[in-house]
């Protein structure tokens, strides 16, 4: 079979070089498991800043991707036939083998069924950025009527969090860099238009929690938050990023500040997550990632990689079986 292969990383690659098709044997199938072929593949941030060599336990010589959408031809008889879909962590390309390959092993714990609504390119787009939302309202248990701001909320990954919140009730505000009208905000805030905190107090009244996308003036949220308010962090511009933190009134207002880093969660786990949010997909609540117009077969991975490497922000969505085959569905 045809995969993708991650020779090399560092700063400045070049990416025609780190990347290389190769012929590898079709996995077998083991207990447990099922062999999917791969219809679509897509390219995370994550991903791109792997062959930059961001992430020290890259094992050499890895197949690369996390996200995948693609048909079980192998295993159980009630999984054959079926559309499958999902994503993994730092098993997924970084220590383990990925699933940028025209078939995959994995097991039957880390497939979810595809969407009727959603089609097959989509869902293959769709796993880390609502994975990384599904972690991050997990640990805000966000409550019905209360308020949720989501600093970024033009991104991919702020735009999955507004529509989790408002499925499970929330008031959401959307922070942005530049105007116009943000999916899923019931109110939409300009971060350049002047005093934020005084914006979002005028606006909205005291916010209960906050989803920071961004890593810039994060300082700013945690004044923002209201008693027992939560803030989740998962961004940050560069290495040596920091906010000063007012302690005490940190904890006079029994605030607590979580993190989200999706790497530490492998396929299954992150199925587990994903699974939760099955029935908005189904109902139309939750709805999947814009995708780039031009989908890339295995020999266009260099150019996919350098989509997302200059900040494409649609979904760059990569076919390792062919346009035809994944045309068909």
């Amino acid at each position: 079979m045809e995969c993708v292969v991650l020779k090399q990383t560092g700063p400045g690659v070049n990416l025609a070089e780190a990347l290389e098709v190769q012929q590898h044997p079709r996995p077998e199938l083991e207990e447990g498991t099922v062999i999917v072929e791969v219809l679509a593949a897509s390219v995370n941030q994550s991903c791109y800043k792997n062959t930059q060599g961001a992430f020290p336990f890259t094992t050499p010589g890895v197949r690369v991707g996390r996200d995948f959408c693609g048909r079980v031809i192998e295993g159980p008889q009630e999984l054959k036939g079926q559309i499958v879909w999902g994503t993994g962590g730092k098993d997924h390309g970084y220590t383990g083998h990925g699933v940028m390959a025209q078939y995959v092993k994995l097991s039957v714990r880390a497939v979810l069924p595809k969407p009727s609504s959603i089609s097959v390119a989509q869902a293959g787009a769709m796993g880390v950025p609502f994975l990384t939302a599904a972690v991050a309202m997990q640990k805000i248990q966000i409550r019905a009527g209360e308020t949720l701001v989501v600093a970024g909320a033009n991104g991919q990954v702020g735009r999955c969090v507004l529509s989790i919140a408002k499925l499970q009730g929330a008031r959401t505000v959307g922070i942005v860099r530049r105007k116009g009208p943000v999916q899923f905000a019931d109110v939409v805030v300009n971060s350049s238009d002047g005093d934020l905190i005084k914006i979002l107090h005028e606006a909205v009244g005291e916010v209960d929690a906050v989803v920071d996308c961004v890593g810039i003036g994060t300082d700013m949220y945690v004044k923002a938050l209201g008693h027992n308010g939560r803030l989740v962090l998962m961004a940050a511009p560069a290495a040596d990023t920091s906010f000063p933190l007012e302690i005490r009134s940190f904890y006079r207002k029994n605030l607590t500040l979580h993190s989200v880093e999706t790497m530490q969660h492998n396929a299954e786990v992150s199925a587990s997550f994903l699974r939760d949010l099955l029935p908005g997909f189904e109902n139309g609540a939750l709805t999947p990632p814009e995708i780039h117009p031009t989908i890339f077969t295995l020999k266009g991975i260099a150019e996919a990689y350098q989509l997302v490497g200059t900040g494409c922000e649609a979904r760059v969505v990569v076919a390792p079986n062919g346009l035809d085959k994944l045309a068909a569905l």
